[in-house]
């Protein structure tokens, strides 16, 4: 009975973080797209936070994602111009 108890609460906190990640990443990109940072802003609302989401709430993670991430990472421009 403990085990299953331990169990459950180590999944409900990993919920609980995965739901504070995400919510915080989403401020984020708000925050960021208000100072003209669309890059950035895209990034923290887009395959990063779907993949943090997946990783916490259903404890595995998928290679499609895995490499959609490493993507869109690679396709952000380097020389991408400063915000205001």
């Amino acid at each position: 009975m403990m085990q299953l108890k331990n169990s459950h609460r180590l999944y409900m906190t990993g919920l609980y973080a995965g739901f504070v990640i995400v919510l915080g990443m989403l401020g984020g990109a708000v925050v960021l797209g208000l100072h003209n940072q669309v890059w950035l802003a895209g990034l923290f609302a887009g395959p990063s936070v779907l993949a943090l989401a997946t990783l916490f709430v259903i404890r595995r993670t998928d290679t499609a994602q895995t490499k959609a991430l490493g993507r869109a990472f690679s396709s952000m421009p380097a020389d991408a111009p400063p915000g205001p």
